[in-house]
């Protein structure tokens, strides 16, 4: 896994250097190592161990009653409002 290994020691230059310093025999062990590392797999992350959270006590939102004379209501809710109003006489 040559481009893996070689990827490694581009990131970790201290550890080239380190390797660059050994004999043939000190620099094939120092790869394998390296190479064993790199094909184990990360740890998964463990999960936790909190309870689960507790459920809402209601996922239903308040409803805001607006005026019809509210002077921030935009003029389609105006005149949905106000088609209500007529509608319900």
């Amino acid at each position: 896994n040559g481009p893996a290994v070689t990827y490694y020691l581009g990131n970790h230059p201290e550890i080239a250097y380190r390797i660059a310093q050994k004999g043939s025999v000190g620099v094939a062990i120092e790869l394998g190592k390296i190479e064993s590392n790199l094909g184990k797999p990360s740890p998964s992350p463990t999960t936790s161990t909190a309870p689960e959270p507790p459920n809402p006590i209601s996922t239903a939102r308040g409803k805001t009653d607006r005026k019809i004379d509210d002077p921030d209501l935009t003029d389609k809710q105006f005149k949905d409002m106000r088609k209500k109003q007529i509608a319900a006489r």
